[in-house]
């Protein structure tokens, strides 16, 4: 059996504050070529399908047109789980919808019924080569282990991962009956953070309060266990225990590494193989730095190259060019805003850039405002995030209330849904022309919202 181990697509992510979705379509494309070519029996997608609880109507157009069209490539199975991005609520309205596309979605998972997470996995022939239990991110309102006031802090503050921890010893306990009954592999899914596990400077700003697990806490049962959460490709146990990463970069702190998918091989005895599978270079997104304007030539030349290498390594047989983003931040004081926002002009016709993104910075804070780019802007983040993140700032030293923090964040999302039910409403209501000026002006209400410019407006960080 042959299964292929992909997550955190973050569909609707936007890069430098401009929308990816050329960027998902052609990575789209190449996963159904490769699927095609290699035939997988399952294709799994652990966690963090979208970008946000609440995904425009163009995300999630992109993975039902992915799904529509999967089927083509021989692929019997596709199962996917929720992330810490992910609405379980969203995904599980979605849910009758998948089996037409032979699809399964697990989108949460609770005490008193962990093994409706338990789907064996079956080759053409009917016969079961794995059981997998799918299990998407725990949230703490449905996992964490009851406590008092009274308990030890230390008991109060891993109630979360202890209960994390529990639910994969009951799924290990059930995963060795299954052995027994039926042989082949017992296979883990999940969406958390492992001990040990490199981070990105931009997962690390969306984890929020996540905490992270021990890699024990995967009993030896497990033959593989099919991580996300992590962007970029780890594992916490060689040939066992593996984060694939997303397989396209979330920031400009994700672009200096390739992405991967990973295919698992189960034979009859129920052992397993692990391969990578690089991902082509869909957009080249890179920062650079400037000291003065004698160096843009250079510089243009330098991009040039760039952009000649990632063409070499885009899709097999297409001819789909990468396109490419660059945020330039220039330290030095001889050019104005306007001559700054002329050269970056230049700059991007001279290299053929998609996009380049102008930032000042003064030369003796360069460095620690190279690190803050990284950080993510208001702009990229998610309202939930922003949520997340102030509710850890406005805590202080106070150990976090899982269960308190989770009852504001289904407010929360209640609320978003219900802004995004009435902004559904206004765009219907504006797609129902009554004239031709009617028409025209619900023709315009389908355009971006604000037109992305190629250059953008200058900032100064000193």
């Amino acid at each position: 059996m042959l299964i292929l181990h992909s997550s955190d697509w973050h569909l609707g992510n936007r890069l430098m504050d401009h929308n990816r979705l050329d960027e998902f379509r052609a990575f789209f494309d190449w996963l159904l070529e490769l699927m095609s070519e290699r035939r997988p029996d399952v294709l799994l997608i652990s966690g963090d399908v979208f970008d946000s609880s609440t995904p425009g109507d163009r995300a999630q157009g992109l993975l039902y047109d992915f799904l529509s069209r999967a089927d083509a490539t021989g692929c019997r199975r596709i199962i996917l789980t929720a992330g810490n991005h992910d609405s379980a609520a969203q995904l599980s309205k979605a849910a009758p919808l998948l089996p037409r596309y032979h699809a399964t979605v697990v989108a949460s998972l609770n005490r008193d019924d962990l093994l409706a997470c338990r789907l064996p996995l079956c080759d053409e022939g009917g016969t079961r080569r794995a059981t997998l239990y799918a299990v998407p991110f725990l949230r703490p309102a449905d996992v964490a282990l009851p406590v008092s006031p009274d308990d030890p802090r230390e008991l109060r503050e891993t109630a979360y991962t202890r209960g994390i921890a529990e639910v994969y010893a009951a799924l290990a306990r059930d995963a060795r009956e299954q052995k027994k009954l039926y042989g082949g592999a017992a296979i883990a899914m999940g969406h958390l953070s492992v001990l040990g596990t490199e981070m990105t400077a931009s997962t690390r700003c969306l984890i929020g309060t996540l905490e992270s697990v021990g890699r024990d806490i995967f009993e030896p049962v497990f033959d593989y266990v099919a991580l996300g959460h992590i962007h970029k490709p780890a594992a916490p146990e060689e040939g066992r225990i593996h984060y694939c990463g997303s397989p396209l970069a979330m920031g400009l702190d994700e672009a200096s590494y390739r992405h991967r998918l990973l295919w698992i091989t189960v034979d009859d005895d129920g052992g397993v193989e692990v391969e990578a599978e690089p991902v082509p270079v869909f957009t080249l997104a890179e920062q650079v730095e400037l000291a003065d304007r004698q160096g843009f030539e250079a510089l243009a030349e330098q991009l040039r190259r760039r952009a000649r290498e990632a063409n070499a390594d885009c899709r097999r047989g297409s001819d789909i060019v990468p396109s490419h983003r660059v945020l330039l931040r220039y330290s030095g004081g001889d050019l104005t805003q306007s001559e700054l926002l002329e050269r970056a002009e230049a700059l991007r016709e001279a290299a053929g850039l998609e996009l380049v993104l102008a930032r000042r910075c003064s030369a003796e804070t360069a460095e620690a405002d190279a690190e803050d780019e990284l950080k993510l802007s208001l702009a990229e983040l998610t309202p939930e995030e922003v949520l997340r993140r102030r509710m850890e700032e406005t805590a202080g030293t106070a150990p976090p209330d899982p269960e308190r923090q989770e009852r504001l964040l289904e407010l929360f999302r209640s609320c978003l849904h219900e802004l995004e039910a009435q902004r559904s409403s206004r765009r219907e209501a504006k797609q129902r022309p009554a004239s031709a000026a009617t028409a025209a002006s619900a023709a315009s209400a389908d355009l971006p919202e604000s037109p992305e410019s190629p250059v953008s407006g200058l900032s100064s960080d000193t």
